[in-house]
């Protein structure tokens, strides 16, 4: 008994010192369906509420991904039990990358660590779902590890770790500009220092900043003129000093920034509010758990709508075992140790294998990479009302509007990393709900593009009605980080094709018996095209089967055709719409299957 007490009272004393709170809070839950690859790294929100999730799977079995899945809520608006579905290919294979959601909708993918895609680009078309590559890199720069940040004016500033200059300085201070509409970049001005393991943050200034590795360093890129200007330096080491890494940072509801550090230390940043410098101070330590010092040595961690931070740490200073979750209250300056998703203290793993994104509903999106299942963190307590979006007039005409309001960027940028990649989600999202069913509207061309924190200023976001919701009245919602705004009434008078895009049969597929009860074969010509995935949609456009890692059913590995089966028999009576795509995402039959009961 007094072992017993003497251990739990320096373990409560180990707490204290620490900055740790006892208190548990939010829930964890495992997604209902299985990924169709394992996690290879980022996930993106996208303007129409799906979410992109860049896997490990490439044709070759590299380990280094040139596939994303594609997570899609059920018609509840439910992400745990989404389904999943295969986006085509990107043409390069990449591990640790650039990553931005564009206002337009599409994604921008830049460099890679690892794979083929280091010193390369590239874009995906959400509407033609086709990626294309991104002209005027310069010669010999390589963009791995590589920061990004969505700029005023829609142009991204993207950090570049390798570069002639990097061989002779040893520092990564070389940057370049994307330019959407021209799908082109040049060269940025290059920072003071390096910004190799570093964490950009982007101010309610619009402006930048970055801690330099390795230094107690900061500076600051200020978009409107285009330079980097010298900041205020920290007090303490954010960075170790045999990894030099660090963690995520974050703007604070109450307008500072606060960076995780490897080291021992967290820090806190004051802005001027201006392009003077700030001022830092050392925030909370890091936690120490069993004598354990943890630290950021790459770690993903995500603001959630009570203002709270999801954080995954490690042993400081090295890359082992094992993971421990917490959150960080701004309010307390204190770090609260949670349960791992596998319902214990820790996850036999390394916190930069972890990632997560903030999801519409609320909740947060956790992966582990290596691993096809994923996982839901719930946060206790109410979204904070400082980070609630308002709408002020829906206009337009079915299917299309224009929404106005305030807050459409939320209050900070959503879940972060550091520069391996970025899974910001400080844009609106826009949702419609009936009833118990629910749609994702895209949304694009936001006025305030890149912001964060914009308070009364007015705000506006094209969205377009999604295929397949009928006409009637619906309740809209803004969400901008998990937190919505109020609901407005809508009333639809037209109801888009669900299948605009699947047309008949071209010849390639057979599907028999059809009509049919739900068991069907499909036959399959010009098989020697590989065969990927098998998607069958209702006339809603949901997809309601999915079929990949086929196995080859042609004799003795012959060309030609193969037969093999679906089985649809837990649908109800109907029209369906099914899409066969080749090992490199191309569509190479399609058509119509009818189920009669």
């Amino acid at each position: 008994m007094i072992k017993k007490f003497t251990t739990s009272l320096a373990i409560a004393c180990s707490l204290l010192i620490s900055g740790i709170s006892g208190s548990a809070q939010g829930t964890w839950q495992t997604l209902t369906n299985i990924a169709p690859h394992d996690n290879g790294g980022v996930m993106l929100l996208l303007t129409d509420g799906t979410v992109m999730c860049l896997t490990e799977f490439d044709p070759t079995n590299s380990g280094i991904g040139n596939t994303w899945d594609l997570l899609t809520p059920d018609n509840h608006g439910s992400y745990l039990n989404g389904t999943w579905s295969v986006l085509t290919p990107m043409i390069s294979t990449r591990l640790y990358i650039g990553s931005q959601v564009l206002p337009n909708g599409n994604v921008y993918a830049a460099g890679g660590e690892y794979g083929t895609g280091g010193s390369l680009g590239e874009v995906y078309n959400t509407t033609t779902k086709t990626w294309t590559a991104i002209t005027g890199i310069p010669a010999f720069w390589d963009i791995y590890d590589g920061n990004s940040e969505i700029l005023y004016n829609g142009d991204v500033l993207q950090g570049v770790q390798i570069s002639p200059d990097w061989l002779i300085s040893g520092m990564s201070i070389d940057n370049m500009l994307y330019h959407p509409g021209t799908n082109s970049c040049d060269t940025a001005m290059r920072c003071f220092g390096s910004h190799d393991e570093s964490s950009w943050v982007k101010l309610r200034d619009s402006s930048i900043i970055n801690v330099d590795m390795g230094t107690k360093n900061s500076e600051r890129y200020i978009p409107q003129t285009g330079k980097w200007v010298k900041d205020a330096n920290l007090p303490i080491d954010l960075y170790d000093h045999k990894l030099f890494e660090t963690g995520a940072g974050f703007l604070l509801p109450n307008g500072k920034l606060f960076f995780l550090g490897d080291s021992i230390y967290t820090a806190i940043y004051t802005p001027s509010g201006n392009a003077s410098p700030g001022s830092w101070v050392q925030g909370p330590q890091m936690p120490v758990v069993n004598g354990v010092q943890l630290g950021c040595s790459d770690a993903a961690a995500a603001m959630m709508p009570n203002g709270k931070i999801l954080c995954d740490f490690s042993p400081a200073g090295t890359y082992n075992n094992p993971i421990y979750f917490f959150e960080f209250d701004y309010t307390t300056n204190t770090f609260t140790q949670i349960k791992a998703f596998n319902g214990i203290d820790t996850v036999s793993n390394n916190s930069d294998f972890v990632n997560m994104l903030d999801l519409p509903d609320g909740t947060v999106l956790v992966s582990e990479q290596g691993d096809s299942a994923y996982y839901q963190y719930t946060p206790s307590g109410n979204p904070l009302a400082s980070g609630k979006p308002t709408i002020d007039d829906i206009t337009g005409t079915c299917p299309n509007y224009v929404v106005t309001g305030k807050l459409f960027n939320g209050i900070s940028e959503g879940a972060a990393y550091g520069d391996d990649w970025q899974c910001s989600t400080n844009y609106p999202i826009v949702r419609l709900t009936d009833g118990t069913n629910v749609y994702y509207a895209k949304s694009t061309n936001w006025n305030r593009i890149g912001a964060v924190m914009t308070d009364s200023l007015p705000d506006t976001a094209d969205f377009v009605i999604p295929n397949g919701m009928p006409a009637g009245t619906y309740s809209v919602v803004v969400i901008a980080n998990g937190i919505q705004s109020n609901p407005t009434m809508l009333t639809t008078n037209c109801s888009p094709n669900a299948v605009q895009d699947i047309k008949g049969g071209n010849g390639n597929v057979t599907v028999y018996p059809n009509p049919g009860n739900g068991q069907f074969t499909l036959q399959i010509r010009n098989y020697e095209l590989g065969i990927r995935n098998v998607e069958v949609f209702n006339v809603l456009g949901e997809q309601v089967y999915s079929q990949s890692n086929i196995q080859n059913p042609r004799p003795n590995g012959s060309a030609g055709r193969a037969t093999f089966k679906i089985n649809l028999g837990s649908q109800p009576a109907g029209v369906y719409f099914y899409r066969v795509l080749s090992e490199t995402g191309v569509v190479i039959g399609d058509g119509k299957i009818v189920i009669e009961k």
